[in-house]
């Protein structure tokens, strides 16, 4: 046998198996993972066939790949080994069709399960096959049936901002105040605004009126002609132990009041592609272990650290569109 062939047979065994079962992919056929990259990847959606005679079955294949760079979980349906999937399948026309089977599985999981954990470059497979059994009822001119799918990525993410106080300007103060921003599909940014400082916000100056912004964005980082929504309720500002949020100031509804360590909005957020939102709160620095307001000049140090933080547990749907599936009425 050829050398060459038998080291490519090789090869793609390997690939095979070990999970690599395709996906989005960069000049060098691997994949594009990373924060900078394509969060989802749909490399297979495939309705065969698409016209059926009454009484007859379709498949319907979905492949995709988390090419993001953090860990998400998918809901495919409650229901454990006997789910159908009907999170990602959201219609099929069961007044139309039966699911007679359904399988999936994933990288990490080869049985069918109601939720898949998805590293980074792991794909989930789904496969349902649906037959026609009420052929008594199709029309002499068929039916259309919009099949349509979606599928949920479920995350979780922080992001921060450090922030210094200075008793005046004399206080040299930090240089080394580190922020961190997530990775989309959502991408939350802090900002602060207020100081009178010369280096400007995250420094402020005993007595600045301080404030922060959290900006959250569905960043749609997509190359595809399936849209993405991101869907969310709650998200949380938190502070260090010397500062505390003034819920009071905030521009939206939040579940407390005054001030405290930890503040959670009260609504309910869906962003579409390129959709964002701004929170806006006021921040104060606090007496140690405390939510005592330190009043402009009481403070004792020639400055106070602390950090600002935003987090939030959300869902990413990548709307997969219709495809039609016309059954034919059977003479």
């Amino acid at each position: 046998m050829n050398q060459r062939y038998v080291l490519l047979t090789v090869v793609m065994a390997a690939i095979v198996s070990s999970g690599c079962m395709g996906g989005g992919g960069n000049e060098s056929n691997g994949l594009n993972i990373g924060e900078g990259g394509k969060t989802i990847t749909v490399q297979d959606f495939e309705v065969q066939p698409q016209q059926i005679l009454s009484g007859s079955t379709t498949q319907i294949k979905l492949g995709v790949v988390n090419t993001g760079g953090m860990n998400s979980e998918v809901n495919i349906g409650d229901g454990g080994s006997d789910t159908e999937g009907l999170n990602v399948m959201s219609n099929y026309c069961p007044d139309i069709f039966n699911i007679q089977s359904f399988d999936a599985y994933s990288s990490r999981k080869s049985s069918v399960d109601d939720t898949y954990s998805l590293e980074p470059g792991d794909e989930l497979q789904l496969t349902w096959n649906l037959k026609n059994d009420n052929t008594g009822s199709i029309p002499l001119n068929g039916y259309r049936c919009p099949l349509k799918l979606q599928v949920p990525f479920d995350y979780g993410v922080t992001a921060y901002q450090q922030i210094e106080v200075k008793q005046n300007t004399e206080v040299q103060g930090a240089t080394d105040l580190e922020s961190k921003t997530s990775g989309g599909p959502l991408d939350i940014n802090l900002e602060m605004i207020g100081s009178t400082s010369e280096n400007g916000a995250p420094t402020f100056i005993d007595g600045d009126n301080m404030e922060v912004l959290v900006q959250m964005e569905n960043s749609a980082p997509e190359d595809s002609s399936y849209q993405g929504l991101v869907e969310f309720e709650a998200p949380e500002i938190s502070s260090s132990d010397r500062y505390s949020i003034n819920a009071t100031s905030c521009n939206m509804e939040t579940e407390e009041q005054g001030l405290s360590k930890s503040v959670q909005i009260d609504r309910t957020m869906r962003l579409y592609e390129t959709d964002s939102r701004v929170i806006r709160c006021g921040v104060v620095p606090t007496e140690q272990g405390t939510s005592d307001v330190i009043e402009e000049g009481d403070m004792e140090v020639p400055s106070i650290r602390g950090q600002i933080e935003a987090k939030a547990d959300y869902t990413y749907i990548k709307d997969l569109g219709e495809q039609t599936i016309e059954v034919e009425y059977r003479e």
